[in-house]
């Protein structure tokens, strides 16, 4: 009896989950359902006015660069996460101590560009992860000597881990959306609900085959088969609890 009520709990929470995860497919499906009306072009001149583009562009900035705190990384934008370990259990996490992000351009291979302003709409694949030890361990000076290394190897088992995710200057990116551009104001970012504003190192193509293709329906049928199992099994012993 015991067995049966922890195994269909378990099944239980195994139709949360994939319900859950058909949710949050279903929001992305949502949201880039317009992708096949995006118009791929290579300079930003080619596009026409009020129609929904991609772009393959390079990463500047007009301002001073922000340089990562740890790798020295010459960057846009960075988040800083420093690893902590429970007391109870020794089990690892991440946790965020700092981030900070600046105005970028997106440029085109004859050099102009459109000013991105809010970082929103940066896919988290854009960004790039790296791991280090301590500042204090990465500022110190290097040694080859028999001791030093041993020093270093104890260091890095003791010193606190930091992660640094962070989209580097010089970054191929490509974007997605809709510009305007007249000779004022040269070429601005264009909001428009059913058509939004993607930063992302995919292309098109793999942007839909993403969302559309075939793996994207993977969540529903989880769900569906999962659910149809814990179905059967409730039915099929339902005289465990008196039926």
């Amino acid at each position: 009896m015991t067995f049966y009520l922890l195994f269909i709990a378990f099944l239980g929470f195994a139709v949360l989950a994939s319900f859950w995860q058909l949710l949050v497919s279903l929001s992305k499906k949502k949201k880039y359902r317009y992708l096949k009306h995006y118009v791929v072009i290579d300079e930003f001149d080619d596009g026409p006015t009020s129609t929904p583009i991609s772009i393959t562009g390079t990463v500047r900035t007009s301002t001073q660069p922000l340089i990562t705190p740890n790798t020295k990384q010459n960057c846009i934008s960075y988040i800083i996460f420093e690893q902590i370990t429970a007391s109870k259990n020794n089990s690892t996490s991440w946790r965020e101590i700092n981030r900070s992000s600046i105005p970028f351009w997106i440029v085109d291979r004859r050099g102009k560009g459109i000013c991105i302003n809010d970082h929103k709409n940066i896919e988290s694949d854009t960004y790039i992860t790296q791991v280090s030890q301590s500042q204090n361990q990465n500022n110190q000076n290097k040694s080859n000597s028999f001791v030093s290394n041993l020093v270093s190897l104890a260091s890095s088992l003791i010193a606190p881990k930091f992660k640094e995710v962070f989209i580097p200057l010089g970054a191929r990116v490509n974007f997605f959306g809709i510009v305007s551009q007249d000779s004022i104001r040269g070429i601005t970012l264009a909001e428009r609900k059913d058509y939004p504003t993607i930063i992302t190192n995919k292309t098109l193509n793999e942007l839909q085959q993403k969302y559309f293709g075939w793996r994207s329906y993977i969540p529903t049928f989880s769900f569906i088969l999962i659910t149809l199992y814990f179905i059967y099994i409730v039915i099929s012993n339902l005289r465990w609890f008196g039926f």
